[in-house]
């Protein structure tokens, strides 16, 4: 005859197994599943590369969270992610797409990128200003609904110029407020933080790759064309694909070309 307390131990004990089962399954599914899918290579031209996987990346393959991407010298790239948010990786870079989270029902969306070497151009897409931010080696920078260039250097010095819209950046205990188109703030490795209104040449030439910024017949920049021409890009996007997710109209899932696009944001 066996009794209640047995009974009661040996079912204790398959709901314990069954449980354990169900935790061991979800985690092979989750690995299976892989890192989150965040948006487009919308534009690669020569080498560039991403983490996951370890793969050499084409136009219209698909980007992850918490994945590197890298390029070569002469190459250069364009990620658009799910919010049409844009980031072009110009030569010899590295950058770190550390989190995005596009949730507009929920109002849960936040972005972060870590810009460790190179060049880039950064478009915010159609987040609330406030969800993205972009981290250096010498500060963080707060997105306030803006475009602008960005040059991380090997010892550790960062220039932001504004394009269009606002930042915020912190470092050292300090924050500076850009809010004029064109101005330009250096970050030094050893904690100074210079404002100045125009680029030298030296770091015009190192933005060049993804710039296309026309000139005025007074040499200035004239970024209202050059806003124009960051909206024709992202129009061109939506057809190729970076704002929906997989499957979606829009995803980029059946594009899978090397090469190609002008890489610029």
């Amino acid at each position: 005859m066996t009794s209640i307390n047995s009974t009661t131990r040996t079912g204790t004990k398959r709901a314990a197994a069954l449980a354990l089962a169900m935790v061991l399954a979800a985690s092979v599914d989750a690995r299976a599943q892989g890192p989150a899918d965040i948006g487009t290579a919308a534009a690669v031209v020569n080498k560039v590369t991403g983490s996951v996987s370890s793969r050499d990346l084409r136009t219209g393959d698909r980007v992850h969270a918490n994945e590197e991407i890298a390029t070569a010298a002469l190459s250069k790239g364009q990620i658009v992610f799910r919010d049409e948010t844009s980031l072009t990786v110009g030569p010899d870079s590295r950058v770190t797409l550390d989190r995005f989270v596009y949730d507009p029902a929920r109002g849960g969306s936040t972005a972060s990128i870590n810009a460790a070497r190179g060049v880039f151009r950064f478009v915010s897409g159609n987040m609330p200003s406030q969800s993205y931010q972009v981290r250096t080696p010498a500060g963080t920078i707060g997105v306030r609904g803006t475009i602008f260039d960005l040059i991380v250097e090997a010892d550790g010095t960062v220039v932001v110029q504004l394009i269009e819209g606002g930042l915020d950046i912190q470092a050292r205990g300090r924050t500076v407020r850009m809010d004029r188109n064109g101005d330009v703030v250096v970050l030094g490795p050893d904690g100074s933080i210079r404002e100045t209104i125009d680029l030298t040449e030296r770091q015009r030439r190192l933005l060049a790759p993804i710039r296309n910024i026309l000139l005025r017949r007074d040499g200035t920049p004239d970024f209202t064309d050059d806003r124009r021409r960051i909206q024709d890009i992202r129009r061109n996007v939506r057809t190729l694909g970076g704002g929906g997710p997989p499957g979606h109209p829009g995803s980029g899932d059946g594009g899978q070309g090397s090469g190609g696009g002008d890489g610029g944001g």
